[in-house]
């Protein structure tokens, strides 16, 4: 199941802290064809300052992580994690004004409850989440 920040986001347990990233080949070639042109790729992300955006679950268990951190003045970069390995699938940049607009909101989960999410979760990850 896929969890957006904007729709919902169950309480997960997500890699915290200051992690040591390790890329995949496909994120390695992706920075190198980004629309934007080449993506340098950080050595660690800081999941504290990170916003979280998306989380893909197995049952209770969260598999993947989409992180989006500040880039450049105009730019954030997105990063697929893997939450076992650390492992980052795929990398993107996206303009800091992008606010997605275009969300297809069919593909995610909702509230068991039926509330809407409004809380701001961006920053949510480990045990202080």
């Amino acid at each position: 199941m896929l969890y957006h920040k904007d729709i919902y986001l169950p309480d997960f347990i997500l890699p915290s802290g200051i992690l040591k990233l390790i890329y995949s080949n496909h994120a390695k070639q992706a920075c190198r064809s980004d629309r934007y042109g080449h993506i340098s790729l950080p050595a660690y992300l800081n999941t504290y300052t990170a916003t979280i955006i998306e989380v893909e679950a197995v049952g209770q268990k969260p598999v993947k992580v989409v992180y989006r951190v500040a880039y450049s003045s105009q730019l954030d970069l997105c990063l697929a994690v893997n939450c076992d390995n650390i492992l980052v699938r795929t990398v993107w940049l996206n303009e800091v004004s992008d606010r997605h607009r275009t969300l297809d909101r069919r593909k995610y989960g909702r509230n068991p409850l039926g509330c809407s999410s409004q809380v701001d979760r961006s920053n949510r990850s480990g045990p202080h989440a």
